[in-house]
């Protein structure tokens, strides 16, 4: 499921960043605006991209006895 959360994440980033640079190539008042938003989504396919490579151990403890 990951993998597929990723994916789409990285697509809607690529499509902000497209957004963003035609944005800024063509003086448009809310490039700034756009550049936050693209940051924004980098963020979060960072921190997929973490918790793949990079999985926390499942520390939950079953009866001992």
């Amino acid at each position: 499921m990951k993998e597929i959360e990723l994916a789409k994440k990285v697509k809607e980033m690529r499509d902000a960043q497209k957004k963003y640079v035609a944005y800024r190539t063509h003086g448009n008042i809310y490039t700034g605006d756009q550049l936050l938003v693209y940051k924004k989504l980098a963020e979060e396919v960072d921190k997929i991209v973490d918790e793949i490579l990079n999985p926390k151990p499942n520390n939950v403890q079953g009866e001992l006895f």
